[in-house]
């Protein structure tokens, strides 16, 4: 959904869950509780003059790889997390410079 929480087919009991906002559709906000056997789930994202601001919320037990999109005259902005870098907020970043990043725990992100 445009929330963005899809759990990972190839682990099963949302062991892993993947995270990432359907900003493309052209809403502005967007906003989801999905109640895993470890917990709920949440993303809620929203979208205002170019910018991203995202709370998301991972219950222990539950791993997510996180995929921040690119937003508008944000492309090139750096990810933050709680006015953080995402690794001085506990963050392990996946492959490069592509705003994926692997957490659990509750966090706000904005680009």
């Amino acid at each position: 959904g445009l929330a963005g929480i899809r759990a990972d087919p190839d682990h099963p009991g949302y062991e892993l869950v993947l995270l990432r906002p359907g900003i493309e559709s052209g809403v502005a906000a967007a906003k989801a509780e999905l109640r895993s056997p470890r917990g709920a789930i949440v993303s809620d994202w929203s979208v205002a003059d170019g910018h991203l601001a995202w709370r998301v919320v991972v219950p222990a037990g539950i791993r997510a790889v996180l995929r921040v999109p690119a937003v508008g005259a944000a492309e090139h902005a750096p990810v933050t997390v709680d006015g953080k870098s995402p690794a001085a907020a506990g963050l392990r970043e996946l492959g490069g410079d592509n705003g994926e990043f692997a957490f659990a725990g509750e966090y706000r992100i904005a680009r």
